[in-house]
């Protein structure tokens, strides 16, 4: 802990159950001589390994916390005492350990507790702001958003395969950002705002930032574009999956033209909802232009079952890979996501 004390630097603190480490990718790369920490390093073992690894040459350090069970983001973001604090996103991750919504909620707001005072927390906008607002009168608080009400939100938002543009708007700006990235999806367009507002909360530079994120790819495995056999486009993001980021991957497959196949691996720690989630997840991509929903795993057959028509199971990935063989016909979109446990980038080598 003596490291961090002596830090001259800024330190961020980023947590939420979608888009911790993009948010944190995003701003150690847009900040010049700045620290992040590495991936998965992200626990009460992890992080003071990272902190050590501070020096002044780092002007910036952005820390990212995960948490299993409550208790963890208060420990960790004391080690911390972040200048800033970021929310990405509050939803059913690790629900096993954390039980409910309101659980993750919890637990995510710990960070808020430990934000230096005279600092800024940086949160999505909607139902918990008051929540979090609650806690703390002696700090800076920026929302983002879809939503204009937002301190920070797009407009015109552009995405074509190479990538997303758009305008970030805010009441605190004289005129607004043009944003050119080669990430993905709407979701990314929120890791974004959140980032750039904790640029703007810190003071740093935003042209530096909107000039390197333009070189800024997604991590591999992360909404990662590949071209496949029979010229067919997949859409890796094998990397873990729960339901919101399952939900946010078909919203991308969703935009994309031509035949579109979710190949879909099982969501593990959900705790006591799996099924119903697994159920609401089948009825999801059947409401979101998926042609056509192919299962591997145990929990996952529910998801196919509620798709219905056009949605097929497998225990072994070789089987699936064969029935893939004697069905793409050629150009179609194909989203590859499961949680980590699933191992689905093994299917791209099986062919």
């Amino acid at each position: 802990e003596m490291a961090i004390k002596r830090y001259k630097g800024i330190v961020i603190g980023v947590t939420g159950s979608n888009g911790k480490t993009t948010t944190k990718t995003i701003l150690n790369t847009c900040i010049k001589n700045s620290y992040g920490t590495y991936q998965n390093y992200n626990n009460e073992i992890g992080l003071p390994l990272c902190a050590l690894e501070l020096d002044s040459q780092h002007t910036t350090a952005i820390f990212e916390m995960g948490a299993a069970k409550p208790g963890d983001i208060d420990l960790l973001s004391r080690i911390i005492n972040p200048h800033i604090g970021i929310i990405t996103h509050i939803g059913h991750s690790h629900l096993e350990g954390l039980n409910s919504v309101k659980g993750v909620l919890k637990v995510k707001s710990e960070l808020i507790k430990n934000i230096k005072t005279n600092g800024s927390a940086i949160v999505p906008n909607g139902e918990y702001v008051d929540y979090w607002k609650k806690m703390r009168n002696d700090i800076t608080f920026y929302t983002f958003g879809q939503e204009p009400s937002s301190s920070f939100f797009p407009s015109q938002i552009k995405m074509t395969k190479e990538g997303l543009s758009f305008f970030v708007e805010s009441a605190h700006l004289k005129k607004k950002v043009q944003i050119k990235t080669k990430l993905i999806g709407m979701h990314n367009v929120l890791n974004i705002l959140g980032s750039f507002a904790a640029i703007y909360a810190a003071k740093l530079n935003t042209k530096d930032f909107t000039d390197r994120l333009k070189g800024l790819k997604n991590s591999p495995q992360r909404l990662d574009l590949k071209s496949w056999f029979k010229q067919s486009t997949v859409i890796d993001d094998s990397y873990n999956a729960n339901p919101d980021s399952m939900k946010a991957a078909l919203d991308v497959l969703h935009q994309f033209q031509g035949r579109k196949i979710a190949i879909l691996g099982d969501m593990r720690e959900l705790g006591r909802y799996r099924k119903k989630l697994h159920i609401e997840l089948g009825d999801y991509a059947k409401m979101h232009g998926v042609d056509c929903l192919i299962g591997y795993g145990d929990l996952i057959r529910h998801t196919v079952y509620a798709f219905g028509n056009n949605g097929f199971f497998f225990k072994d990935k070789l089987e699936l890979v064969n029935f893939l063989k004697k069905n793409l016909k050629g150009k179609e979109n194909i989203l590859l996501k499961g949680s980590r446990s699933m191992r689905m980038e093994e299917i791209l080598n099986l062919w």
